[in-house]
């Protein structure tokens, strides 16, 4: 729905209301007829559509209101309107909580007879299902667009059904899991291409999105020649269904152009730069013909100059990078975290480390804020919701079932009952004895024993594990109100006047803190213990050395930090914490003035972390036990610094769980060197 934008004065905005509402009420004659009814109704709508200002939702919800009170006996249907109108209204203007609280109530008024207004209760679903979506609801959204899904498949065509396909692919896409997604885009190719009537929205661009979608999703998880096959199936379709569109060759150019700059990007990755540039440009050129370069343009430039800087064109990649910047001060900011990546790739490439590093702090700041949003929202088990719901229609089939096979059953019990009475009884006369009744109840006691036995260990075992629950959540409980303490004053500082570098340790010391945190948050609720995305390895070690080198400033040793770029799958906070592990035990067990090297290469698909200090080294005794709890707890360090022995077998844990291995090389008096190897995907 769209509310037309208007400006007028005060006195003539209230003067139309007027107007409007008895014109609309002297006009009805109050039908008792349906068609009569949804006239009247759909002309209210139409008015308060046409005339109202989005902004001005109390004028629209007034003249609604008195609208519907004016009419004697309005149906379900009429009230569906009202409310789903209301909803439309509250979206427009990005209430998304009360556009859901009013499509719940229009839902409610035609619940009780979904197939009489099927085409009602379908859009309903379909409407609630993205409000869920936009409030970050996505296991509740996943849910009611498959139960819309089913309903429209049972009712409805398959136009209907395939745009349900569409929005469950994209509450997928929005969790990172593309495979799901997949599915879904494949389906919605499929409804869309036997959707009956399909105009040119359903009949060519959506299904050409869908192919060029599921290409994006192939190439988000590595499968990179997947993606190109993709690519060039949706390159395919256009080319033999264009000429059924010939009105529509500047939107079918567009579409070719999409594509061309995703295969173009894939190309690049795969290294057949001379495809690449060609798309690329081809791209650019086409979405840059209309005037002012849009969002796709302007990423797929971004692609250009990445490539550029891979051939050691330096001059044109620069040019793109200013003359981006430029173009984004002059729109609404959509691209600043790309760009902001492209500049400290640009300035890293060619050696210019201070600009490299100022654009990285900018990326970095912006991602952590974006990453840290989505890391808080309720993450949905699709797999698990469509279990559910097919075996919820599973059941309902079967209950009809079930009543029959139970009375089925109870005449089988009773007979079968009967006829073991009969046979005991036959077997106790000719067979029963003395002493084979008293070896029984000897047998019983003894089971009867041994199950009392082990019952009471299993619950020893229970409430030991309890227990042991119980107390990590107090002592995590209990380090939560200082950490968070802590945080606030640090806030508090940070509001001072500093010099940049003061600034900078402040930051770093709200981000730890806002760590510790996270990590008490886990342990207080229980969270999953893993949650993986597309890490980029090198910017975390580059960040952890960072933080680290004020506390080794404080015993004068040097962090000598060497790094390639490497992509791996895993937990953030987890590897996180595995790094400082391994950085703090370095300056924790080396002298004042000694080096620590920490080094990330990529070697036959794997990234590879090495710590080497120059500290006291480990025996042989203390080396067999290293990764055990407490193993280093009655060890010092070389200024007195106290240690727990648990960091070192919190990582292995960490590393074991995300399939790596982790290991060391230790002299004793001439130092030690830990390795972390993780599956790189790129």
């Amino acid at each position: 729905m769209h509310l037309k934008n208007r400006r007028c004065w005060l006195f003539l905005h209230l003067f139309t209301i007027c107007l409007l509402h008895i014109v609309v009420l002297s006009s009805c004659n109050f039908s008792k007829t349906a068609s009569d009814n949804s006239r009247y109704f759909d002309s209210v709508l139409h008015i308060a559509n046409s005339k109202f200002d989005i902004q001005q939702s109390d004028s629209i919800f007034s003249f609604i209101d008195k609208s519907w009170s004016a009419f004697p006996h309005p149906d379900e249907r009429d009230m569906f309107k009202k409310y789903k109108f209301r909803s439309d209204v509250y979206f427009g203007i990005m209430n998304y909580h009360k556009a859901l609280i009013n499509i719940d109530s229009a839902i409610g008024f035609i619940a009780a007879d979904k197939e009489k207004y099927k085409n009602e209760y379908s859009d309903a679903l379909f409407v609630k299902g993205n409000l869920l979506l936009d409030l970050n609801e996505y296991d509740k959204s996943f849910q009611q667009l498959y139960m819309g899904k089913v309903f429209v498949q049972k009712y409805l065509d398959t136009c209907a059904y395939a745009r349900y396909s569409r929005c469950l692919a994209s509450v997928c896409f929005i969790q990172y899991k593309y495979k799901e997604s997949i599915v879904y885009l494949k389906e919605e190719f499929e409804q869309a291409g036997s959707c009956k009537d399909a105009d040119f929205q359903w009949a060519f661009v959506e299904r050409q999105g869908s192919l060029d979608n599921i290409g994006i999703c192939f190439e988000n998880i590595g499968q990179y020649d997947s993606a190109i096959a993709y690519y060039n199936k949706a390159l395919a379709f256009i080319s033999e269904n264009e000429g059924r569109y010939s009105d529509k060759a500047d939107d079918i150019k567009i579409c070719k152009a999409v594509i061309n700059g995703n295969l173009g990007g894939v190309y690049m990755k795969v290294g057949n730069n001379t495809a690449a540039e060609k798309l690329l440009k081809n791209n650019i050129e086409i979405n840059t013909s209309h005037g002012q370069m849009n969002q796709d343009g302007r990423l797929t430039t971004m692609k250009l100059s990445r490539m550029y800087m891979k051939q050691g064109h330096f001059d044109q990649a620069e040019k793109i990078v200013h003359d981006l910047r430029m173009l984004l001060d002059t729109i609404p900011n959509t691209e600043e975290m790309a760009w902001l990546k492209l500049a400290t790739d640009y300035y890293d490439t060619i050696g210019d480390a201070s600009h490299a590093y100022h654009y990285f702090k900018q990326y970095i700041k912006l991602r952590d804020s974006g990453d840290a949003t989505r890391k808080e929202l309720p993450g949905a088990d699709f797999n698990k919701t469509f279990d559910h719901l097919n075996q919820a229609g599973e059941i309902a089939s079967l209950k009809k079932e079930k009543t029959y096979a139970n009375r089925f059953l109870f005449v089988s019990v009773v007979l079968s009952v009967m006829a073991v009475i009969i046979i005991y009884l036959v077997w106790n006369n000719n067979r029963q004895s003395k002493q084979n009744l008293e070896r029984q109840k000897e047998l019983n006691k003894q089971i009867s024993t041994h199950n009392i036995t082990m019952q009471k260990t299993l619950n020893a075992l229970e409430q030991s594990q309890q227990n042991n629950t119980r107390m990590m959540r107090v002592v995590a409980h209990d380090l939560h109100n200082p950490v968070a303490a802590m945080v606030s004053l640090i806030d508090l500082l940070r509001d001072g006047e500093y010099d940049d570098e003061q600034k900078e340790m402040f930051e770093m010391l709200a981000i730890s803190g806002n760590n510790a945190l996270k990590l008490i948050g886990d342990i207080l609720h229980a969270k999953p213990a893993m949650d993986m995305e597309r890490l980029e390895l090198d910017e975390l070690v580059s960040y952890s050395t960072g933080l680290m080198q004020y506390r080794a400033n404080e015993k004068k040793q040097t962090l000598i930090l060497k790094v390639v770029p490497v992509i791996v799958m895993a937990d953030r906070e987890k590897i996180w914490r595995v790094i400082n592990n391994l950085i703090v035990n370095a300056i924790k067990f080396s002298h004042t003035g000694k080096k620590i090297e920490i080094v990330l290469q990529k070697k036959d698909g794997h990234a590879i972390l090495s710590v080497k200090d120059e500290g006291v080294g480990m025996s042989p005794i203390l080396s067999g036990e290293i990764f055990q709890h407490f193993a280093l707890g009655g060890r010092i360090g070389t200024s007195g610094e106290e240690s727990f022995g648990l960091g070192l077998s919190i990582s292995k844990q960490i590393i074991d769980a995300h399939g790596g291995k982790i290991w060391f090389e230790s002299e004793v008096g001439k130092g030690t060197t830990f390795y972390v190897e993780l599956k790189s995907v790129a």
